[in-house]
């Protein structure tokens, strides 16, 4: 069986790595910024519908962490000056990724928690949901296309059988993320905020559609995952 989870983790990874890479070589500022707004709208549904509800699991206090950081992020962003304010949006968007490669590594400990074979309905799901993640990493990380920027997604789908094989306690991981969930959130927000002059000349409809298709893809793939 933990043959199978391994391989199944890799899979995950790969197929997450996969999502940064297509990223990465898309060469057109018009598509990058497609997957841009793509990978943000995915990236807020899943921690709406993955990351907060696993760090709420019997622990309800999380939702209050959620929300404070949610608020303390977005607030440290919204008052720091014009010079500052493009170091600390990089700087929360650092922390947002590894709150994103922090999800990764307790995926890889929930899959080594599971019982019996994977079915190929939720490894389809699974699959689905990661290659849009990393797009998401990828575009928190400035969505700049450099070896730096790839490889740091890459590392953190790695994190998923890293997962599998060490584990860490519930009780330091659960509030952990529970934090992260919140500055994921602030994160996403403070991005979409920075793109209005970028897609200033977009219809309502193409700035939106984006948005709404990550969203759709990131509730199915948690739904059947």
């Amino acid at each position: 069986m933990m043959n199978l989870t391994v391989t199944a983790s890799l899979t995950f990874a790969v197929a997450e790595a996969a999502g940064a890479w297509f990223y990465h070589k898309t060469e057109s500022p018009k598509w990058r910024g497609l997957l841009s707004a793509f990978g943000l709208g995915f990236a807020a549904t899943m921690v709406l519908f993955d990351v907060l509800p696993d760090a709420t699991e019997h622990y309800s206090v999380g939702y209050l962490l959620a929300v404070c950081a949610a608020v303390a992020t977005f607030a440290i962003w919204k008052r720091t000056n014009r010079e500052s304010g493009e170091q600390v949006g990089a700087s929360v968007n650092a922390v947002a990724v590894g709150g994103m490669a922090l999800h990764n590594f307790a995926e890889g400990a929930i899959l080594a928690s599971l019982t019996g074979p994977l079915s190929a309905l939720f490894m389809v799901g699974a699959i689905l949901h990661k290659l849009p993640e990393g797009m998401a990493t990828y575009t928190l990380l400035g969505g700049r296309k450099c070896a730096r920027n790839l490889a740091i997604a890459i590392g953190s789908a790695i994190l998923i059988p890293i997962g599998v094989l060490v584990r860490i306690p519930e009780s330091i991981a659960q509030p952990v993320m529970a934090v992260m969930a919140g500055v994921i959130l602030a994160a996403v927000a403070t991005t979409v905020a920075g793109k209005k002059a970028e897609d200033a000349a977009l219809s309502f409809a193409h700035k939106v559609a984006p948005y709404l298709a990550g969203a759709l893809i990131g509730g199915v793939s948690c739904l059947l995952a």
